[in-house]
């Protein structure tokens, strides 16, 4: 019998509900979550849903539970209709037959009892799984492979050896038509959660763009912003420009057709790369307008944000989204991390944004009421901008102070951040002899970590030497400053030794001077602070040993 709707599937169960065999069940399963994926009410389908899973937990318990195929069907189709959840004593019956036959399972069987175990956050059984996975994936074919990688780095179950062995596998098949942008997208997840894998494999950056020059003229708007939300979470850049103009003239044929969220993240991934054309930023802001009018507080941030950043906005656009964000400042719910991004618009747009006195004293109550629920990271980032918007931050710094000292770790960046904001902005600083003494031994900390990424070649150039030089900076200030420094002397001699000995080890290393040491304000703060100018044509030159402390 066809079963072609929902009342031809019903009527199936009503003459086979009792004589039903494990495969015809799995068929009539199968047809109500393609029904139910569709949208249609099924309702009626599962009226006797106690007879139905009666049945399949019958099925399943007796000879015909030792079809792996079966099994692994009615297991993905039972969680599709929320059966598991409903009904503990079938899902447990499924996982001790699955741990009993997942050997007899072929890829796309065990691919969909991974997906489904992972969705259950069942990391334990996908434990016993692991060794036959690493064993076996090299030979799944490309969709197994990405549901596998997918559905184990979801629940941070993913091997090295797994990892390495899938994505040999999706290399060696790259060129196969069988990959889809769903598939595309996947990776890009799987690469994004584990980005040292990049280095890894030198073929990866060019197999990831080609697989998306290839798919993109079948890709819809949904798959090139998953692709861009991907991309841009990794720490560097990896594909070429020709792949973002190539994107970009995709995306201009179609973002007349965009919903709120992709246009979003399409604007954020091209925005945080800097990447786009004049034409492209232009075309983007014609459609903003459109969602400035109805958009929730993330729509409104990240189109600000991503116009601010880049400087492609202009007064008219700014001032319509503040004037919105500020007349439902309230209503829109904005979260601590969104915060950020407005204050950042905010500050580095100053001149170009009107921001009233009415707006300021609910800025500066946000942060107040919300300030432990700020990460230290985006406190940091914030302290370091705050002076730029308010005439007076005392009482802010202030309650910061007691978050910053319960921290037990904070990271080069968020100490430099956090001690040039305190030096500069924050009164009672040069007598906080507490407040300084954490600050200083959570820097010696980070330092002694830092030089070992340096040694052993694991340090991330970017913006790290631009912390330092701020620490030096505040570092030297509060020298100059405070009536308390004769007593930390010799630490911070020490520090700013360790400093000096990071670029050392740097130069060896690189064979230059940081890229950081380019930029005339970070040059200016190493040699204020390590007394001797920096030649950068001679990059040892400095580095004499018989230089006085």
């Amino acid at each position: 019998m066809s079963c072609s709707t929902v009342s031809d599937a019903k009527s199936l169960l009503d003459q086979y509900h009792q004589q039903m065999t494990i495969v015809n069940i799995s068929a009539f399963l199968n047809k109500a979550c393609e029904f139910k994926e569709k949208g249609q009410n099924i309702s009626s389908i599962l009226e006797k849903e106690q007879i139905v899973k009666s049945r399949v937990f019958d099925l399943i318990s007796s000879q015909e539970g030792q079809n792996a195929r079966a099994i692994a069907n009615l297991f993905l189709y039972s969680f599709k209709l929320n059966f598991l959840e409903r009904y503990p004593d079938l899902d447990k019956l499924f996982v001790e037959k699955i741990i009993d036959l997942y050997m007899s399972m072929n890829d796309q069987e065990i691919s969909n009892c991974v997906y489904v175990l992972a969705k259950q956050y069942k990391s334990d059984i996908i434990f016993i799984l692991l060794g036959h996975l690493e064993a076996n994936i090299s030979n799944y074919h490309p969709k197994s492979t990405f549901l596998v990688l997918q559905s184990v780095t979801s629940v941070q179950m993913t091997s090295p050896t797994l990892l390495k062995n899938g994505l040999q596998n999706l290399l060696r098949k790259q060129n196969e038509r069988r990959i889809s942008a769903l598939d595309y997208t996947n990776l890009l997840y799987i690469v994004g959660n584990f980005p040292d894998i990049v280095e890894e494999f030198p073929n990866l950056r060019v197999s990831i763009e080609a697989l998306g020059k290839r798919l993109l003229p079948d890709m819809n708007l949904i798959d090139i912003s998953t692709t861009f939300h991907w991309l841009v979470n990794l720490e560097q850049d990896i594909v070429s420009d020709e792949f973002y103009s190539l994107f970009e003239r995709r995306i201009l044929a179609m973002i007349g057709r965009a919903e709120e969220r992709a246009y979003t993240t399409i604007l954020r991934g091209f925005a945080l790369r800097d990447k786009g054309s004049d034409k492209f930023y232009e075309e983007m802001k014609k459609y903003a307008y459109a969602f400035i009018q109805h958009g929730e507080s993330l729509t409104l941030i990240t189109i600000l944000y991503s116009f601010a950043r880049n400087r492609k906005g202009d007064r008219n656009l700014y001032s319509k989204i503040v004037e919105r964000i500020e007349s439902e400042f309230e209503r829109l719910n904005i979260s601590p991390k969104d915060f950020q991004f407005l204050f950042y618009s905010l500050v580095h747009h100053k001149e170009e944004m009107t921001i009233s006195s009415n707006f300021k004293t609910k800025l500066n109550e946000y942060i107040e009421q919300n300030l432990n629920s700020f990460t230290l990271k985006n406190i940091s980032s914030l302290f370091a901008m705050i002076s730029i918007i308010f005439d007076d931050v005392q009482e802010i710094l202030v309650k910061g102070r007691s978050i910053i000292l319960a921290t037990k770790q904070i990271s080069l960046k968020e100490i430099s951040e956090l001690i040039l904001s305190y030096t500069i902005n924050y009164k009672g600083f040069v007598n906080d002899i507490q407040f300084f003494e954490y600050m200083l031994q959570q820097l010696e900390v980070q330092l002694i970590q830092d030089f070992s990424k340096i040694t052993h070649k694991k340090l991330k150039e970017s913006g790290f030497f631009s912390d330092l030089g701020r620490i030096l900076h505040a570092l030297t200030v509060w020298r100059e400053t405070s009536p308390h420094a004769s007593q930390f002397e010799s630490r911070i001699k020490l520090v700013v030794k360790s400093i000096e000995g990071l670029l050392v080890e740097y130069v060896k290393m690189a064979g230059r001077l940081p890229i950081d040491l380019e930029i005339p304000r970070i040059l200016q703060d190493f040699e204020r602070s390590l007394k001797i100018p920096i030649e950068k044509e001679r990059p040892l030159s400095f580095l004499s040993k018989d230089r006085t402390q």
